[in-house]
């Protein structure tokens, strides 16, 4: 019998805790969702900066590919031009 008693006072305290542990969230629930707003949007900022930056460089990264590619081009045609000048048909 005292065994019982001693298990409802057990689990009135818990139901009290869990009731003062869900007054105290629900009082600090609006700087709890501030906080993690203003976590998010900080957040959100860093990704848009890192994905500016990654943007940027690969801009830089294409267009010295693009320069390379037309540099590569001119040297093809050139020596192209260069064999058909020299070649049986072409200079003498």
């Amino acid at each position: 019998m005292q065994e019982i008693s001693r298990t409802k006072k057990e689990l009135s305290f818990a139901n009290k805790s869990l009731y003062n542990k869900r007054v105290q969230n629900e009082g600090a629930g609006s700087a709890s969702t501030t906080n993690f707003q203003t976590e998010l949007n900080n957040n959100s900022i860093k990704l848009v900066e890192s994905l500016t930056s990654q943007k940027k460089l690969l801009e830089a990264e294409n267009e010295e590919l693009k320069s390379r590619m037309n540099e590569l081009m001119n040297d093809r045609t050139s020596n192209l031009a260069s064999a058909l000048d020299h070649g049986p048909m072409g200079g003498a």
